[in-house]
């Protein structure tokens, strides 16, 4: 899928070219650089850092930061996860809806949060997240514009009423089936939106109108075949 996406942007650069310099060109996408691509937030960390720990399965009372990168599990299960580097700017707002006093002197600078008392401080959220649901905590998130979320399952996009209402998840008649909802199209077009009217067909579905249409087969010889079972008209 990377791949089709970064061949699809080669082409339209390649034509924008053609069409500035009526030149053409050869258009090459790999599976592997697009996949590098799709992981270069981590790729380009691992050049710049290196080191044995990077991306290696640690503790997660071992972060360095703990309001970054740490998760911390609501009352119902879900998991909220604080992007937060700068302490310093999102602790005052953190603090607020943990219901932890901003001077609270464990906690009132960034080395400390980050250093001496950074255990301690991860424990302290662990029992505060702990204390209400993951709707809780996405609602105050939100409305207090912190950068951090809940984890959600693949359940709250599928039924989000954006994703039907935008037809990024499609319903589709299927032939002597059950509809099946497929995965729309992220990219919306104004004169040539992309379509997806119907499957595939099923087996035998077509297969009458291929004789008739194409092989010029009588109804009454169609028939026949359906009749002695060389033809499955399912």
């Amino acid at each position: 899928m990377y791949t089709a996406v970064m061949l699809a942007l080669g082409i339209s650069i390649a034509l924008h070219h053609r069409g500035e310099t009526g030149e053409g060109q050869q258009v090459d996408a790999s599976l592997f650089a697009s996949n590098m691509y799709g992981a270069s937030l981590d790729v380009q960390a691992f050049i710049a850092m290196g080191g044995e720990r990077f991306l290696h399965p640690i503790d997660r009372m071992d972060a360095g930061n703990p309001m970054i990168g740490v998760l911390y599990p609501a009352a119902d299960g879900k998991w909220v996860c604080l992007t937060m580097p700068d302490t310093d700017r999102w602790w005052p707002g953190l603090a607020k809806i943990v219901g932890l006093e901003i001077d609270d002197p464990r906690f009132d600078t960034h080395d400390k949060r980050c250093g001496e008392n950074r255990l301690t401080m991860i424990q302290v959220l662990e029992g505060k997240f702990r204390g209400q649901s993951s709707a809780h905590w996405k609602k105050v998130l939100t409305e207090n514009q912190l950068s951090a979320d809940v984890i959600e399952e693949f359940e709250y996009a599928v039924n989000d009423p954006q994703a039907v209402r935008n037809r990024y998840i499609l319903d589709i008649e299927r032939h002597g089936a059950e509809p099946v909802k497929p995965v729309g199209f992220p990219i919306f077009m104004s004169q040539s939106p992309a379509r997806l009217d119907r499957m595939a067909p099923a087996r035998g579905q077509h297969s009458a109108q291929v004789l008739h249409d194409v092989l010029g087969y009588s109804e009454e010889r169609i028939g026949q075949l359906a009749e002695s079972g060389v033809l499955n008209r399912s």
